[in-house]
């Protein structure tokens, strides 16, 4: 009530200084926000990361807009990141205020990039979105097993669980797990949201090259959090693939193991 009436006042002792000073009273105009040289992005369908896979055309599309779109004008762009290319001019018609720009890019299949595509400050609107952070993989084609595998977690159990298993059609050895864990959790009761996919990657030739997690074991530790599988080792004979784990928690910025138990995972693959 004491905000209302405060409100009140202040409106009336506006209204009467304007009476009294009618004949003398000018003002300015107050200044326009938006001009035809200023532009704002967004994606074409508003998402931030995506995926591509072999058979794709490398190309993504963002949007530029302008507030104002009376006059012709030209808006300046640029990328952080050399395999992105983006135009780095473009140009406006009068009466065009929007318009969708190609962002070419070469990534290599299996590889994941960053980018930041943004409006350069002498064109960007204060009230738009001047930069675009992006994240762009360029993911294998997984070609599934018909029959399904088995995996053998000799921590959480249980044994020879069949799963789902596909092969990367373009770097053979590399192979994608679909929820490995979720026996594991109905059994054990965890948290379903370690139900994820795990990708495994063995190379016989030299196991260096191999890579694994670290990966959410689907529990906690009461004092440090989440548990996660972190491999020491990795090898495939035949068709099976053994990778020796501790299972660890994250320490003081580092991974500090916590039972010092072999974490072992055993993966049969089917037959092709």
């Amino acid at each position: 009530m004491k905000k209302i009436f405060h409100f009140a006042f202040l409106a009336m002792v506006v209204a009467t200084g304007l009476m009294s000073c009618t004949d003398d009273y000018s003002y300015d105009p107050a200044v326009k926000d938006a001009t035809s040289s200023q532009a704002f992005l967004n994606t074409a369908d508003g998402a931030s990361s995506y995926t591509y896979t072999p058979d794709m055309e490398q190309k993504l599309t963002i949007k530029v807009g302008r507030p104002d779109s009376t006059q012709a004008a030209t808006i300046a762009l640029s990328a952080d990141n050399s395999k992105f290319k983006v135009p780095s001019t473009i140009s406006f018609a009068a009466g065009e205020g929007t318009k969708s720009v190609d962002v070419t890019f070469d990534m290599e299949t299996g590889t994941s990039e960053d980018v930041c595509i943004a409006v350069a400050p002498e064109n960007a609107y204060q009230y738009g979105v001047d930069s675009l952070k992006l994240s762009i993989t360029r993911d294998y084609t997984w070609v599934k097993f018909k029959d399904k595998g088995l995996f053998t977690n000799t921590v959480l159990g249980p044994e020879n669980a069949p799963i789902v298993i596909a092969q990367a059609k373009e770097k053979p050895g590399l192979y994608k797990l679909y929820k490995p864990l979720t026996s594991i959790i109905k059994e054990q009761e965890l948290d379903p949201s370690v139900d994820t996919d795990y990708e495994v990657y063995v190379n016989p030739t030299d196991a260096k090259k191999s890579s694994f997690g670290p990966y959410w074991a689907g529990f906690a530790n009461d004092t440090y959090g989440n548990v996660y599988h972190v491999a020491r080792s990795i090898a495939q004979e035949d068709n099976v693939i053994t990778i020796h784990c501790l299972l660890c928690v994250v320490y003081n910025g580092r991974f500090a193991d916590l039972y010092g138990l072999d974490d072992a995972w055993v993966i049969t693959l089917p037959d092709e």
